[in-house]
């Protein structure tokens, strides 16, 4: 800050004031400029078929966001203006949402036996 520091000798113009920050890392949100950016994790049925989720803001509450279906790992959404505000104007950034697919480590007999005639029948 310019003109803020300790007086200067015999009446001199006081010197600069320098501070330094150290900001900890959010628990949910990493930053990006003025962007944010969070996962979104997403089962793989819900992923592929498409649905509505709660997503956390930084300002507290939820926002109900869609998943569009046929989302893959790591697509974005973009929700505008939840970002961090721009200093000096009342503009915010956007928040992106990182889409995480959630694949199940362990399956019962019905679920293997579903996701076997679904490979059989084209898919993936």
């Amino acid at each position: 800050m310019p003109g803020e520091g300790e007086a200067g000798r015999r009446g001199a113009y006081p010197g600069d004031l320098h501070i330094d920050l150290h900001v900890e890392p959010h628990p949910l949100f990493e930053r990006a400029g003025h962007d944010l950016v969070s996962d979104l994790t997403v089962g793989m049925v819900e992923a592929a078929l498409g649905t509505e989720m709660e997503a956390p803001l930084l300002e507290g509450g939820t926002k109900r966001v869609k998943v569009p279906s046929g989302s893959q790992h790591g697509e974005t959404i973009r929700i505008p203006n939840k970002g961090v505000t721009r200093v000096r104007s009342s503009r915010r950034g956007d928040l992106y949402l990182r889409i995480k697919i959630d694949v199940p480590t362990k399956l019962n007999r019905t679920q293997r036996k579903l996701l076997k005639q679904f490979s059989a029948a084209g898919g993936t």
